[in-house]
């Protein structure tokens, strides 16, 4: 499990990425070789295997839960993704 403890970087409005700080979120995997894009423009981004993927349903939920209005601006951006990525250093990793 990871919480956002800072704004995450990317394409969408500033008060967008904010509403994910204190969101928690379980960790499907490392980005390591993954091919990453942009959610928004879907141009290829650079992975440096220093983030934390995660599920669309699991980020949502979380972010939902702390925040509605920016869940469900992304929902209506997100079809067809298969992960939401979080570089680390914009996280916390929680015990288990």
């Amino acid at each position: 499990m990871i919480r956002i403890t800072s704004r995450p970087a990317g394409e969408a409005p500033e008060e967008i990425r904010n509403a994910w700080i204190g969101a928690v979120m379980p960790v499907n995997a490392t980005s390591e070789g993954m091919v990453l894009s942009s959610i928004l423009t879907h141009k290829e981004v650079m992975n440096d295997g220093d983030e934390f993927a995660v599920l669309p349903k699991d980020a949502l939920r979380a972010l939902g839960l702390i925040n509605p209005q920016a869940r469900l601006w992304w929902e209506d951006r997100v079809r067809g993704t298969s992960h939401f990525v979080f570089k680390k250093e914009c996280c916390e990793v929680l015990p288990d």
